[in-house]
């Protein structure tokens, strides 16, 4: 019972770690793609996958798809 519990924890916290390291990996490509000038609809892809660039009038949104099928949409 106790190695179940812990064994459960490990799993937790393995996950974890995991969609922080695709959240920073977003991240990072959306600094890296806001050093270019950028146009709506833009597409730049990276070794772990790509961005797609879309903006309004309201606020810029970039989609990212990592290689691994993760998809995160982040808004500024």
């Amino acid at each position: 019972m106790l190695l179940q519990f812990f064994l459960e924890n490990m799993i937790n916290v393995h996950r974890h770690l995991i969609v922080q390291e695709d959240n920073l990996e977003a991240q990072l490509m959306v600094s890296l793609a806001e050093k270019q000038s950028l146009k709506n609809g833009d597409i730049i892809h990276f070794d772990k996958g790509m961005l797609i660039y879309k903006s309004s009038a309201e606020n810029k949104t970039f989609d990212v798809n990592l290689t691994d099928g993760t998809e995160i949409i982040l808004s500024q």
